[in-house]
Order: C-alpha cells, then sequence, then structure tokens
C-alpha cells in the first residue's frame, strides 16, 4: 500500500498515479490537452491527466469534459438507474458475470407506500475506473436473450 491521499485520506496501491476517489496526481504531469499547463488531477474514468481548464466536476471528484454528465458518488459511478430494485439487481449480476464490480444505492423509503420522486430512484454504481467497460456491458445486445435488462 501507498499510504493515503493527501486530498481526501483514501488508501491507494503503491503503483496508483492518481487518486481513485478524487483524482488527485501523485506525480506532477503534463495536461492531457493543454500539454504546457501542469496537471492538477486526473479523470476518475478514463484517467486523462487534467488542468484547471480542463478539469469538471467537483472538487470531491474530478472528471474530463467528455464524462462530465457521469455521476460520481464517493469513487463510484452511476452506470443506470431504476423506479425498482428488481431490474437493479439484474443489472449488478449482468455486470458481475463480466468481472465488474457493482453495487446498488437505493434511497427508496421502504416505511411508506408514497414515492419521494428523485429520492425513490435506485441507483447501480460501479467504481469510476471501470465505467467505459459497464457501459459497453450494458449497451451491447450479445447477452440480450439472457433476460437481463439492457
Amino acid at each position: 500500500m501507498r499510504g493515503c491521499c493527501p486530498g481526501c485520506g483514501t488508501t491507494q496501491l503503491e503503483s496508483a498515479t492518481h487518486c481513485i476517489r478524487c483524482g488527485r496526481l501523485f506525480r506532477s504531469s503534463a495536461c492531457a490537452v493543454h500539454r504546457a499547463s501542469i496537471a492538477e488531477r486526473a479523470c476518475l474514468i478514463c484517467s486523462r491527466t487534467l488542468c484547471r481548464a480542463c478539469r469538471f466536476g467537483s472538487r470531491h471528484a474530478s472528471v474530463c469534459q467528455d464524462h462530465e454528465e457521469v455521476r460520481i458518488i464517493q469513487g463510484w459511478a452511476e452506470v443506470a438507474q431504476y423506479p425498482d430494485e428488481v431490474t437493479a439487481l439484474l443489472t449488478t449480476e449482468r455486470l458481475r458475470s463480466h468481472d465488474i464490480e457493482a453495487t446498488i444505492l437505493s434511497q427508496k423509503d421502504r416505511w411508506h407506500v408514497v414515492s419521494f420522486g428523485g429520492l425513490a430512484v435506485i441507483r447501480v454504481l460501479v467504481p469510476a475506473s471501470m465505467f467505459v467497460e459497464a457501459r459497453r456491458v450494458l449497451d451491447s445486445r450479445s447477452d440480450s436473450s439472457s433476460g437481463l435488462p439492457e
């Protein structure tokens, strides 16, 4: 182990070039777009190095312009959202069958029948670095005969 990220305190592997949770770089590097600028962070999804002008997201989760619409929650990327838990469970199992770690974040109120709009959404999350691969799996038609959600 390398120790903890000085920005967010997340434990890192020895070989890590950036924090897997906030994107903070551990070594000096040039921006992938503006080669003359010094990069401050890396995109949590594609690992592209980012200078201040290229960086999107919050100070807790850096992403590049290509991935600015992806919701990041504590180092996890939202790959899908559903109104029901069964579909979310099927989706996580499909991702796991492709060796992609997946989890469900549900804020659904089980005590009340009333729906609370956006709070009732059930999110399927994957580690941010696995987002592109997870989207490719979910977008593929190769498993369409399995009965799992697309």
